[in-house]
């Protein structure tokens, strides 16, 4: 969520490599960062139910289990390998403390929540929001109260004229 709007601030087009190189680099760390977090979680709270055992328990992180499946299909899986950063402190800290939660990263539907949080939902087209006006509200009374790109003062881009 919300790629395709930091590729038009950095000047990047979306169907470009330097796209797919900027993608890899901030997943890596959206990934390295919430296993950390989960870790951290699991000092605190306790690991989930099932962790004995499991692919964290056993020091394998997600982008170990690529070869698995490799073996598993018993074909190739052509997807790049390795990483920017240095994985080895957060393999010891999962190591020593567990994870609180058995899967970290899911990518939810994006495209309602991009839209509360004021952002692109990524693959999907850029687009115009477009509020009505109930004819109970005022044009020029308070805005309406609530989470979301109203509140944060973000609808410059989703106002439509009033007539």
């Amino acid at each position: 969520m919300g790629l395709q709007n930091a590729l038009y601030q950095k000047g990047v087009p979306f169907a470009s490599e330097a796209a797919v190189e900027f993608n890899d680099e901030f997943m890596e760390a959206i990934a390295y960062f919430a296993y950390e977090a989960s870790s951290d979680l699991a000092r605190e709270k306790g690991r989930y139910e099932s962790y004995e055992g499991s692919k964290w328990d056993r020091g394998l992180l997600p982008p170990d289990t690529v070869d698995l499946l490799e073996q598993e299909r018993g074909q190739a899986v052509d997807v790049p390998r390795g990483g920017r950063m240095d994985w080895e402190p957060i393999r010891q800290k999962i190591a020593s403390q567990g994870m609180r939660n058995s899967n970290v990263l899911a990518i939810a539907p994006t495209a309602t929540i991009s839209n509360i949080m004021g952002t692109s939902p990524c693959i999907e087209p850029l687009y115009k929001l477009v509020r009505r006006l109930h004819r109970a509200e005022s044009p020029f009374g308070q805005r309406p109260q609530g989470r979301g790109t109203l509140e944060r003062g973000r609808d410059e881009q989703a106002q439509v004229s009033r007539r």
